[in-house]
Parts: C-alpha cells; sequence; structure tokens
C-alpha cells in the first residue's frame, strides 16, 4: 500500500520502461478513438477473405506451422506475435505495450500494414481471441492497474501526481484505453464475419463497466441478443451486467465509495409535489456544482448534466432495475446466491428499499424485517433452510452484500443487526 502511494505522489520513471505505470503515463498521447482503419485495404480485404471453415488450427499455422515464431527465426514477429508472446509467458508489463502496438497496426495509416493486420485478426482461432480478452480483464487482472484498491479524490488530481492516473470524469485512463482499444478490435472482428461467444461480450461487459461508460455496458449486453445469442445469456451473464450497470463492484465506481452514496436528492418521491420554478433553481445549483466544474465525477462522458446515481435511481420503466429483474425471471436463469446479493446491492443503488426487504431478503433468504413506526427501528426475524449444495445458500458473500447496500443508503444500524 505504501508504495503504491510514493507512486502517486512522486512519479519519476525512465521513458525505456515498460511497467504498467510507465505505460500508464505515456500511452495516451493519441487517442485511438479517433483513427479508423484504412477504407481502402480494409475493402479490398473484406472482398478477398474466404469463409472460415475450421478454428482448430493455430493462429499461425498457415504461414509457419502450428507453433509461434522462434526468436532465431528469419520472421519478423508481428505485433499480434509479440502480444500473444507476452500473454503466454504471463509478462504483466508487457500485456498493454504490446496490445496498445497491435490495435494501431489495425488502424495504421499504410493501407498494406493494416490491411495485413486485419488479415491476421480475421484468421485468429476462437479461443486466441477469448484469451486475448482475458488478458485484458479488468476483473481479474487487477495487477494491470498500478493504482489498483486506491480510491483518487478530486483534491488528489490537483494537488498530487495522481491526475497522471484517472482523468477529469474520476476514471483511469488505463480502463478507458482499453475499452477503445477492445472496440475497434471488436467491429473489425465483426466486419471479418466473425462473431463472439457468449464469454467474450462478459470480458467486454466488464471492461466498458470498469471504463466508467454505461452506455457501452448496454450496447455490449444487448449486442448478445443481436448476434442471436439471446437465448444463451446464462446467470453469469445476467450477473456481470447488473454489476457493471449498477456499479456494485468497487473497480466499477474506481474504489470511491463516495461516487455510489445514496444522497437525500436520490430520495424524492414520485408523487412529491414541489413548485417548477423551484425544481429548476435546485437542478441548476446542483448542476453546477459538479457538471461545470473541473472534475465532474460520476458524469456521462456524452451529456455532462446526466448523473449516473440518478439513472441508476429509476424504480419503474424499461430502464429501471426491477425491469431487468423480470426480464432475467422471464429468460428462466437460474438464481443463486450470487445473483441475490446483486440484487441486493443495485435495489439499493435504484433507492428500491422495499424490493430489498421483499423480493430478496424475504423471498429470496426467508429475512423478515419489520419496522416500528413510532421509533424507526426493525425487528429480524425468520430464516429459510437451505440443503447442502443449494445454489442459494448463504454464504460471507450475502453479508458483504447487507453492508455493502444498506451502509450505501446511510442504514448503519440496520446493517449492523
Amino acid at each position: 500500500m505504501l508504495w503504491r502511494q510514493s507512486l502517486l505522489r512522486r512519479t519519476r520513471l525512465d521513458h525505456s520502461s515498460t511497467s504498467p505505470l510507465a505505460f500508464a503515463l505515456r500511452i495516451y498521447g493519441s487517442s485511438l478513438i479517433h483513427q479508423r482503419p484504412a477504407e481502402v485495404g480494409r475493402r479490398r480485404w473484406l472482398a478477398s477473405i474466404s469463409p472460415w471453415v475450421s478454428t482448430s488450427t493455430s493462429t499461425f499455422a498457415h504461414q509457419r506451422g502450428n507453433s509461434p515464431p522462434d526468436e532465431n527465426s528469419t520472421h519478423r514477429p508481428t505485433p499480434l506475435d509479440a502480444l500473444l508472446k507476452a500473454i503466454r509467458c504471463q509478462e504483466t508489463g508487457r500485456i498493454l505495450p504490446t496490445f496498445q502496438a497491435w490495435v494501431q497496426s489495425l488502424v495504421n495509416d499504410d493501407a498494406e500494414v493494416a490491411n495485413a493486420a486485419l488479415q491476421e485478426l480475421a484468421g485468429l482461432p476462437v479461443a486466441t481471441f477469448s484469451e486475448i480478452l482475458r488478458a485484458l480483464d479488468p476483473v481479474a487482472n487487477k495487477h494491470l492497474d498500478v493504482a489498483h484498491d486506491i480510491a483518487v479524490s478530486p483534491g488528489e488530481m490537483q494537488f498530487t501526481n495522481a491526475h497522471f492516473l484517472v482523468d477529469r470524469f474520476g476514471v483511469r485512463y488505463q480502463h478507458r484505453f482499453v475499452l477503445d482499444a477492445l472496440k475497434i478490435a471488436f467491429k473489425a472482428r465483426r466486419d471479418g464475419g466473425r462473431n463472439l461467444v457468449l464469454s467474450d461480450f462478459e470480458v467486454l461487459i466488464r471492461c466498458a463497466g470498469a471504463a466508467g461508460d454505461l452506455t457501452d455496458v448496454a450496447f455490449f449486453f444487448s449486442t448478445i441478443t443481436r448476434d442471436g445469442l439471446g437465448p444463451k445469456r446464462s446467470t453469469r451473464t445476467w450477473n456481470e451486467f447488473f454489476k457493471a450497470r449498477y456499479m456494485t463492484d468497487p473497480v466499477y465506481y474506481q474504489y470511491h465509495r463516495q461516487r455510489v452514496l445514496y444522497k437525500p436528492r436520490e430520495g424524492y418521491k414520485v408523487f412529491f409535489r414541489m413548485p417548477l420554478n423551484n425544481l429548476k433553481r435546485l437542478e441548476s445549483l446542483r448542476h453546477s456544482r459538479n457538471a461545470l466544474g473541473t472534475t465532474p465525477f460520476n458524469r456521462q462522458r456524452h451529456r455532462l448534466w446526466a448523473d449516473n446515481m440518478l439513472w441508476k435511481r429509476k424504480k419503474t420503466g424499461f430502464q429501471s432495475y426491477f425491469a431487468h429483474w423480470r426480464r432475467s425471471k422471464n429468460s428462466g436463469v437460474l438464481l443463486n446466491e450470487e445473483l441475490l446479493c446483486t440484487t441486493l446491492i443495485s435495489f439499493a443503488r435504484s433507492g428500491s428499499f422495499q424490493h430489498m426487504r421483499g423480493i430478496v431478503l424475504k423471498r429470496g433468504f426467508g429475512i423478515g424485517l419489520a419496522e416500528d413506526r413510532k421509533t424507526g427501528t426493525f425487528t429480524i426475524s425468520g430464516f429459510k433452510a437451505f440443503r447442502p449444495g443449494n445454489p442459494r445458500a448463504p454464504t460471507e458473500r450475502l453479508l458483504n452484500a447487507i453492508v455493502e447496500a444498506f451502509g450505501s443508503m446511510m442504514r448503519i444500524r440496520l446493517a449492523c443487526q
């Protein structure tokens, strides 16, 4: 912990270093999101490529056998070769730099370079492409982020070197880069007629959630249906979508719990009457304090007036969590403890206290909460016995979810009970 805090205060690294921090500090000179593959090279490649037949052979079997090229060979390694070698050898410090070089070859201005990289991507087996995505998973590979488990506040951004690690929205530059690069590779892969498997979409959802882009989270989740994989969405798929959409994992809210704190502004009732002029004035003040500030945390990039927590607060309608929950139930997914714990935290993000009591605690685990209206205290009663091996049997994950859910809603006494 101390060495990572010292890195946030003083960052003096040699330019030739390949550590994750050195990569994070120098990689973001030009954004990949504004680049696109050469159109002429892409059209020629799409017109000449033949349909894929088998994915059982190696990536470079048609060029040089079933094994990757040796270092002593006369063949010049491609950026994809370097990336696969870094993943195979588990060289953590080289995965992101080699991944950047590979994606830049896909959007190279030279049509020949882009054409060769696109052909190499199209011939990549499904398992190999999935392994590349898994190597960039921000949840499974937290060590890729040099500042993991560290919350960067707006004050630290202004007075320390932490502003080299996070942008003005409080999101890691590294997560934003990985998402933008994966979107380029994702589009090029689909243009080549190669669809992704279900586990690939789960990794993309996690990458979008770590980058704080809730729009891309919904886009990747809906793309599963457009690719014909909707009936195959499992409990794990729905669970990953709920986690990223409602920021239940610390990676998604950048380890900064204040961002997911349930504030009084999110607690207004639909039937609460207020003069429209007063409401506009209050919203203008709130907008000026946050959206127009130097660090507009918890704001959507394409529309600064939209607050992420207010977007999650919807209790009714198509985008509410209750509607997502009903759709997951109608699809016939298996209800396990992990999904119930995610549901408990997600209902807390949307401010649906009654659903937390009724759907999750009472129906899921048989725990009843009776409120004394005079004192405002709760009495906990009841339980449900589960057979050994039952997927809904409670573990310590349920205790952590209760603390996270009720603690974020400022119900500390109830969480302690």
